[in-house]
């Protein structure tokens, strides 16, 4: 699910991979798009959790950042 959207915000295909533990910076993200990726991700689970905007700082690829989120969804 973060990989799909990390991709789509990245503008790559969905057969594209990814390094899913490297870094958003890495990956080539810019402050636009952690805002973007932080709103879809956000968009799609609803109120069931709370993405802060620090988020994808504090949990700076998409591994943790999905382990993160499906925590705060249990």
């Amino acid at each position: 699910f973060v990989s799909d959207n990390v991709k789509e915000v990245l503008g790559l295909m969905p057969s594209d991979e990814i390094d899913e533990m490297k870094g958003f910076a890495d990956l080539g993200f810019d402050s636009l798009m952690v805002i973007t990726l932080r709103n879809r991700l956000q968009g799609a689970i609803g109120k069931e959790a709370v993405i802060p905007a620090s988020a994808l700082f504090d949990y700076a690829n998409v591994v943790n950042l999905s382990l993160y989120i499906a925590e705060q969804l249990h």
